[in-house]
């Protein structure tokens, strides 16, 4: 079940940035983060959402899993509509 008492919008956010750039570093020098809390946020995410949603492949890029594309089909729209609203 879904801890949504527990949701950062960071947490969103990281997702969004790593599901389109495809790696973690790309993503940190993105969001002007650290690399590791790149990957702090993604595992916080998995937790809450209790599912992977990321995948690395044999390049180690990440690929997202079939949960993953779902959550990021929705959490990019979600953003898209909150950066126009900030």
């Amino acid at each position: 079940m879904l801890k949504i008492q527990s949701m950062n919008l960071d947490y969103i956010r990281t997702f969004v940035v790593v599901g389109q750039s495809k790696d973690y570093k790309d993503a940190a020098n993105k969001l002007k983060i650290d690399y590791t809390n790149v990957s702090r946020h993604i595992k916080a995410l998995e937790s809450l959402m209790e599912t992977k949603l990321i995948n690395r492949n044999s390049e180690n890029f990440i690929e997202l899993t079939d949960d993953g594309k779902k959550l990021f089909d929705g959490f990019k729209k979600s953003i898209v509509v909150l950066n126009q609203r900030l």
